[in-house]
């Protein structure tokens, strides 16, 4: 077995709620980390003193750092994350539980696929209190069996342009690819940026058991409800989805700024699904406002929507939204 050492990225802010009983459930794992890496986006509640009593007592290396400014989720992510020293970083939320064997079967996972670059897992979905909801997150986020399937038989980016799959706090990788990684766009979540970077490369394993509690609460920035789309969200107006169709857009754009493509060693490929998600996105931004105009390109780019975006749904929004 390789000795790969272990770090796990963290970054908090006014998480006291949480804080405790996250980091004792780090503490409690089967395998320890080798080291935890918090940096804090200038919290104004008792999160720093929770930190600070855990460190004294805490079993692995704690290294705390209090940003001089704020730099909001991404950006303190991709600090925490240059800070780590291990072979693998672990990236953790404030305010999730990990389960006790968590740092050990994802480890046994990347001694056993070395070829494997980031790995995530299936969460359960509970309350505030822990409470189990009764669905894991890859339902409430529909990772269906056909998208799994894609995702061992490297069509990786395929997935991932359509949606993210990856959710951070479930997910670890492997250090050495942070050069390929960062900087971290400002406009992308910092798991989702990862996730698709490393899926050009067809290098994400994963592990279909929930390895974390993933806890709903007022104050998640993410959140992972179980929910199908309602009609208020296909009546919004015209304006509102042309500019959630600019910000995806945004995205996709600074991925291909960002991605060496001379380096890019797999699936030659992928610039092309990059271009072809772009000309979906604006020939999605660009229909017209009457409906029987509108109506027929759709239903003629049936294929763009099951493949660049969310199937039936989108094609109800883009039908309905004006």
């Amino acid at each position: 077995m390789v000795n790969l050492k272990t770090s796990v990225a963290m970054c908090t802010y006014n998480g006291e709620k949480f804080l405790m009983e996250q980091l004792e459930s780090i503490a409690n794992q089967s395998q320890l980390p080798d080291e935890l890496i918090i940096c804090d986006d200038k919290s104004t509640d008792n999160t720093i003193n929770i930190i600070k009593k855990f460190q004294e007592k805490a079993p692995f290396k704690v290294k705390f750092v209090i940003n001089s400014k704020q730099l909001g989720s991404t950006k303190n992510f991709e600090k925490a994350i240059g800070l780590c020293s291990g072979d693998i970083i672990f990236l953790a939320d404030q305010d999730d539980f990990w389960m006790i064997d968590k740092v050990e079967q994802i480890i046994n996972y990347f001694d056993t696929h070395p070829e494997v670059a980031l790995v995530f897992t299936n969460a359960d979905i509970t309350d505030g209190l822990l409470g189990d909801l009764g669905y894991s997150l890859w339902e409430a986020i529909n990772f269906s069996l056909n998208e799994q399937a894609k995702l061992e038989n490297s069509n990786q980016l395929e997935v991932l342009l359509k949606k993210n799959v990856v959710t951070g706090a479930t997910a670890a990788f492997r250090t050495k690819y942070n050069e390929t990684i960062l900087p971290i766009s400002q406009n992308w979540i910092h798991d989702g940026w990862i996730a698709i970077i490393l899926a050009m490369e067809e290098r994400i394993g994963f592990i279909d058991q929930s390895l974390i509690k993933y806890r709903q609460h007022s104050n998640n920035q993410i959140g992972a409800l179980k929910q199908k789309v309602a009609l208020k969200k296909l009546l919004v107006n015209r304006q509102v989805r042309v500019q959630n169709i600019i910000r995806e857009e945004t995205t996709i754009k600074d991925l291909i700024r960002h991605v060496d493509w001379e380096k890019m060693p797999v699936n030659k490929n992928n610039r092309d699904l990059m271009d072809d998600k772009l000309m979906h996105l604006e020939l999605r931004r660009n229909l017209p406002t009457r409906f029987l105009p509108r109506s027929r390109i759709i239903w003629s780019n049936l294929q763009g929507y099951k493949k660049y975006s969310n199937g039936f749904s989108s094609i109800l929004i883009d039908l309905l939204r004006f």
